[in-house]
């Protein structure tokens, strides 16, 4: 996804806020989908694993928390949020070639403004827009060569006047849930691990988020006071996912696959999201409105 600085209207009743930086498996189509089917009733939206907040900024709710496991994320945001203006002019200086991506990459910024800008400068100019750490926490992805334009004013202060009405946070997803009432609709996005998959998440991904993960998770959202809770879940098309969230409703679709360095594995993955007991309604809303999904399970 290029940066972008128009904004645009999906159905009217919304403009919609893009993120400003490139996160992998950033949601911003489905909540072009969900976008008028959600309940009315919904005044917040909790993401424990927001990355870009691409799910928060293009909805049309006002009030989010949105925290993230990677302080760096969480700083970014709130810089944004807090100090637009400085960020743009940390962005102002770099441009878009190999010589600032590699100097910028190297750079451990001590302030949270620098923080911010190396986030959105290295996700923007990324080899395939992509965020990747080592064991070590390093950013190890090469310079793109792409040519693009890195960073847009007017997003960034689109961004920070809707963050206004975000508490951000550097904090696990099980603290995050836990803030969770019932007008709010939690949104997860955990990385995508499998019990096949955990081996790949182990080694590239510093976070570690592994299989236990997944399934303390599911233990958290099977606690009785968590199933009247409105809450959305992105994940792989996958058996063992199914069956940790066994009274959950389930709709599978399909995306591009563009998280390969390898032109074989290019193409359609299927993906799920898993939809909680309390927004029963909206996997049949989502078929029978012709949103692309396969509705596999529905339980009211």
């Amino acid at each position: 996804m290029d940066v972008q600085c128009k904004a645009i209207s999906w159905d009217g009743s919304w403009i919609v806020t893009k993120p400003f930086f490139k996160w992998p498996g950033s949601k911003s189509w489905l909540i072009n989908r969900l976008s008028g089917i959600i309940p009315g009733d919904i005044k917040r939206i909790i993401e424990p694993f927001s990355g870009s907040a691409a799910f928060f900024l293009g909805s049309d709710c006002n009030s989010a928390v949105l925290a993230d496991t990677n302080s760096q994320i969480a700083h970014c945001l709130t810089a944004v949020r807090d100090n637009p203006n400085q960020v743009i002019k940390y962005l102002s200086k770099l441009t878009n070639t190999r010589e600032d991506y590699l100097r910028v990459r190297n750079e451990r910024p001590s302030d949270i403004i620098g923080t911010a800008g190396r986030i959105i400068f290295l996700t923007n100019t990324s080899w395939g827009g992509l965020y990747r750490e080592n064991r070590q926490g390093e950013f190890n992805v090469p310079f793109g060569d792409n040519g693009r334009i890195f960073f847009c004013e007017d997003t960034i202060l689109a961004a920070s006047n809707k963050l206004r009405g975000a508490e951000i946070y550097h904090s696990n997803f099980d603290i995050t849930i836990e803030k969770a009432n019932r007008h709010d609709l939690v949104f997860i996005d955990a990385p995508y691990v499998t019990k096949t998959t955990a081996e790949f998440f182990d080694r590239y991904h510093s976070s570690r988020y592994c299989w236990n993960d997944q399934l303390a998770l599911a233990q958290i959202l099977k606690n009785s006071k968590m199933k009247k809770k409105k809450m959305l879940i992105t994940c792989a098309a996958d058996a063992d996912l199914y069956e940790l969230f066994d009274e959950w409703s389930i709709v599978e679709f399909s995306k591009r696959n563009s998280m390969t360095a390898y032109k074989s594995n290019t193409g359609n993955r299927k993906e799920a999201l898993l939809i909680s007991p309390a927004l029963h309604d909206l996997a049949e809303a989502m078929e029978e409105q012709n949103l692309g999904v396969h509705l596999v399970r529905s339980i009211k």
